[in-house]
């Protein structure tokens, strides 16, 4: 059995992403600009968030990978 850490996610905007309940591919998928309007935050605040959580969704897929959870 394999077992791996996810590292928690350092973002300007994961508190209000959970509390507007939006999906992953949904944060994924808008703009800094939109984001921005959604969650009342400044576009550099939102476009840097985004990246964060873009990096740190890649490497919770590639530590899937790793231990054989995605085919």
């Amino acid at each position: 059995m394999a077992s791996f850490v996810l590292p928690r996610l350092e973002s300007e905007i994961w508190n209000k992403v959970q509390s507007a309940n939006m999906k992953f591919a949904d944060i994924l998928s808008t703009s800094p600009q939109d984001l921005s309007v959604l969650l009342d935050l400044g576009v550099i605040p939102c476009g840097r968030g985004r990246r964060f959580f873009s990096n740190w969704l890649q490497g919770a897929v590639d530590a899937f990978n790793e231990i054989g959870l995605i085919p």
